[in-house]
């Protein structure tokens, strides 16, 4: 149900809800790359790119990969005026 309800309270713009959602996912299994999907985009979509960065970080440090992250990067990149980022993503 935790993905479940992550996901939903994503679609519906609830994005604080999602990300408590998600926490908690990950916190019962660290493992469950869709936790940090879920965080890191609503934390994208609340303009919190720093905090987004870092649940994609946590991922990765788990030997995850989450869903559209190079998307994620690439755009945070883009709305800080990051060139130097996004041209090498």
């Amino acid at each position: 149900m935790g993905v479940a309800r992550g996901h939903f309270t994503h679609g519906t713009g609830r994005f604080e809800k999602a990300i408590e959602a998600s926490r908690k996912l990950i916190a019962a299994d660290p493992d469950v790359q869709i936790g940090y999907d879920h965080v890191a985009w609503s934390l994208y979509f609340l303009d919190r790119f720093g905090e987004a960065e870092s649940a994609l970080q946590q991922a990765y440090e788990r030997k995850l990969r989450p869903l559209n992250d190079l998307v994620m990067r690439y755009n945070i990149a883009v709305l800080k005026g990051d060139k130097t980022r996004w041209i090498g993503l």
